[in-house]
């Protein structure tokens, strides 16, 4: 598909460019996967804005290539994304001062639940990596603020697009260890003890469809 397709597009978007491409040039399938992979956000606030501004600002500018009858679809989020920083402050604001916007009981309702429903997929993500990190208790709380800054890169690309491409610097995970008794839990080949017992010469799992590197848990 690469070969096909190929990466020579002005975007700087290019993974949603390449695959709105991909769409366009023939029939095309998909299967989703029931895997979890942990993605790295920029290391800085300033280094987030950029990349939600250059997302906002690629995907408005490769709008092109969809299909006239999505291109109002994309819009509709286009601005839902560029104004979900305002969401939280107009929330707290009217709020705090009722007086400044008449407000029927059935809006109250409705934007008390749209405004829940935002610690709702906080509440999800939280409940997909708490066993990783504890800190993303604090996540729960501070949603609205979240949402604000997650989102307002989006609005600056809205009011000013920008046009260059640039690459988000990411800093190196610290390496993880897994302990032998886990490993042994996880796998089938394996049974308790197999990890003391083992010289760490020669392969642990000869039988599997993979290679396992042995080693001594120091």
């Amino acid at each position: 598909m690469e070969d096909t397709i190929t990466w020579d597009a002005e975007t700087i978007t290019e993974d949603t460019n390449f695959i709105w491409r991909a769409a366009k040039a023939g029939d095309l399938d998909f299967r989703v996967l029931n895997l979890k992979f942990r993605n790295q956000a920029p290391p800085s606030l300033r280094g987030m804005f950029r990349q939600r501004r250059r997302w906002f600002a690629g995907t408005q500018h490769s709008s092109d290539v969809l299909p006239r009858r999505y291109r109002s679809l994309l819009g509709f989020r286009m601005v839902a994304w560029a104004l979900s920083p305002l969401i939280p402050v107009m929330s707290v604001f009217l709020f705090l001062f009722p007086q400044y916007l008449p407000q029927p009981l059935l809006y109250q309702f409705g934007s008390l639940a749209m405004f829940l429903f935002l610690f709702v997929i906080t509440l999800v993500g939280v409940r997909v990596y708490i066993r990783c990190e504890r800190i993303q208790l604090l996540a729960v709380p501070l949603t609205p603020l979240l949402v604000v800054l997650n989102t307002a890169g989006a609005l600056w690309g809205w009011v000013s697009p920008v046009q260059t491409f640039a690459v988000t610097e990411k800093v190196a995970p610290k390496s993880e260890k897994v302990s032998p008794d886990v490993i042994e839990q996880k796998n089938p080949y394996l049974t308790e003890g197999d990890f003391e017992a083992h010289d760490g010469e020669n392969r642990l799992i000869d039988n599997a469809g993979f290679v396992w590197v042995s080693f001594k848990d120091e």
